[in-house]
This record gives C-alpha cells, sequence and structure tokens, in this order.
C-alpha cells in the first residue's frame, strides 16, 4: 500500500514500530448536506474479485493502470500477502493502532508517518487492514500524492517536516470507509442481514444486506421478490421469490411442471412447517425464456398455499433456513 512508483517515492518495507492499540468503531463524518446523503451522486467501485465495493466522489480520478488502484492520487487499495505489522525492513511508523469495524467485518485502523528514508517525503497515512480469507486488504490514505510530479516533489518537500494529511481529504475519506460493502461476509453472515416481515401473510425471514426485496403489484405472478441486481417486478429471470397460490393452482403445479421439467420431488420443513421441494431440470436445453435448473416449495401453512421459487441458488439456501410463520 505504501509502494511509490516514482524515483523519489520508493517501496516502502520497514519495520514497524507499534506505540498505541486502542478499541473503536469505524469513524463517522458529518454529512456535507444537512438535508441529503453527500454519497448520492458517487460512482461506484467494485472490486474485481467480488470481495468489495465502494462509493467515491464523481470528481474524484480513478487510476487503475498501473499494479493497484489509485484514486485521487493519494487513496490506494490493494491486497497483500502479510499484514503491514509483519513488515520488515525500512517500514513505515505506526504511531496508533486502533479496532475497528466497517460493515461488520473487524479490522485495524494503523495512523503514523513515512520518513524520508530512500527519497521519500516525509508524511502521515491512514491505514486499514482487513484479513480476506487469506490475505489483507489494505486501504491507505496518504498526505501527498502516490505518485509525485517534479513540480509536486518541490511543492511538498520540506526538509525535516512531516506533511500533514488534509482534513477535507480526511473526512471525504472516511466518508468513502462508511460505503464499503465487504459483499462475501454480508453474505455468509447472518447478524448482518436484514429482515423482512409480511405483515399480511404472516412469515419473516432474513437475507443478505446487498439484496434487496421488491413486493410487487398483486396481478403480478411474484408479489414478494428477493434481488440482488436483477430487473425488478417484470421479469423472472433470476431472483427469489415468494407467493400465495390457489389451492386449484397448487393441484395443478405438477403436471404444468412436467411439460418442461424432470421432476425430483423431496418432503422437507421449512420454518418448522411441512413442505415439498421440487428440483427441477430441463427436459431440453434448446434456448427457452424459462430457466434450466430451478427450485420450486410448496407449503400449506393454515389453509393458505405458499409457492416459494428459487431460479438462481445463489445465498437461497441461507435465506430459507431463515424463514419462519408467525401464526
Amino acid at each position: 500500500m505504501f509502494q511509490k512508483n516514482n524515483d523519489k517515492q520508493t517501496n516502502l518495507s520497514s519495520n514497524l514500530q507499534n506505540t498505541t492499540t486502542t478499541s473503536s468503531t469505524l469513524p463517522t463524518t458529518s454529512p456535507i448536506s444537512p438535508t441529503s446523503d453527500p454519497t448520492t451522486d458517487w460512482r461506484i467501485y467494485n472490486d474485481p474479485l467480488s470481495k468489495f465495493s465502494f462509493k467515491y466522489p464523481a470528481n474524484y480520478l480513478l487510476d487503475d493502470s498501473g499494479s493497484f488502484p489509485i484514486l485521487n492520487k493519494n487513496i490506494t487499495w490493494k491486497y497483500s500477502n502479510i499484514s503491514i505489522l509483519d513488515c520488515k525492513g525500512d517500514c513505515p511508523i505506526i504511531e496508533k493502532t486502533v479496532n475497528t469495524v466497517i460493515y461488520g467485518k473487524s479490522g485495524k485502523k494503523f495512523e503514523g508517518y513515512i520518513g524520508e528514508i530512500g527519497g521519500n517525503i516525509a508524511h502521515r497515512f491512514v491505514n486499514y487492514e482487513f484479513k480476506i480469507d487469506d490475505k489483507y486488504l489494505l486501504i491507505s490514505l496518504e498526505a501527498i500524492p502516490i505518485r509525485l510530479t517534479d513540480e509536486e516533489f518541490k511543492k511538498y518537500y520540506s526538509p525535516g517536516k512531516i506533511v500533514e494529511i488534509n482534513t477535507q481529504d480526511l473526512e471525504v475519506f472516511d466518508k468513502i470507509l462508511s460505503t464499503f460493502k465487504f459483499i462475501n461476509q454480508s453474505t455468509n453472515d447472518e447478524t448482518m442481514w436484514k429482515t423482512y416481515t409480511n405483515s399480511k401473510y404472516l412469515y419473516s425471514f432474513k437475507y443478505p444486506d446487498d439484496m434487496e426485496v421488491l413486493v410487487c403489484k398483486a396481478e403480478l405472478v411474484f408479489p414478494v421478490k428477493i434481488i440482488r441486481g436483477y430487473d425488478p417486478c417484470n421479469s423472472d429471470a433470476g431472483g427469489f421469490f415468494i407467493q400465495v397460490i390457489s389451492n386449484d393452482f397448487a393441484s395443478k403445479l405438477r403436471s404444468l411442471y412436467s411439460k418442461d421439467y424432470i421432476i425430483e420431488e423431496m418432503k422437507i420443513k421449512i420454518g418448522g412447517v411441512d413442505a415439498i421441494k421440487f428440483k427441477l431440470s430441463r427436459k431440453t436445453l434448446e434456448p427457452a425464456p424459462i430457466p434450466d435448473k430451478t427450485t420450486s416449495i410448496l407449503i400449506n401453512h393454515n389453509n393458505v398455499w405458499f409457492l416459494i421459487n428459487q431460479v438462481d441458488g445463489q445465498d437461497q439456501d441461507q435465506i430459507l433456513s431463515t424463514f419462519k410463520f408467525l401464526n
């Protein structure tokens, strides 16, 4: 995270001096506007490995031409095989370490400075570190541009002085961090999930924070739809659907499925209630406007028939494990 692609800014890998350790949650900053979310018109960055996403100001230039992205010249993020605390050699000086949490994921915040060793300009930095699988995600804000031009070097260089982080840069950096979403972590950790409750038919379930529940118009096939990036309400091409069906429709379900699908049927329980699960595989792989594989679950609770359709299996077994009736 501290690598410099400039003759005057060299790769910093030195022993870290950790002087204090405290604990806190992610700092939050006051909104730029008291009446609206300042990030509404921000752009969205999605990690190529689908591990996280965040928003950033539309006027911030993103340079991803190098070995790691650089935002607004002084914000970087990258994966590392080692923690900053395991750095050896000419490393930054860490003056403060804080335990922190972003979007339910625990990590560490480091504050300190980079010295003048190797022709560097002494300057302060803030770094966040999170363990993701077998890697460390390092997110940094530095007081000076990562790749200095000659003019910028002259502007910032002052022998014996440490360049401080601009207050406004720090406020925007904190706001960027407040938009972070760790995609896999939020998907798998139910403690971070939201809860949907249907007050009409008295059921509830939990779902990942990066998904959305849509209650569609009653005349549509799927009145309750749980999606992640699919076309809302007017499409059945993906997602997770819950509907209440008539006795007549329930009785015809097997024959309707058998027209296009090979059916594998099994008895299960959903929310403690007996249910029938249909695993469906298309009889032919010729192009058609229906899924090649899908799962439907038929439940009768208090004389009301519920049909749950799983067109896309991602996350859905875990969502179903949280489903319960409230009466």
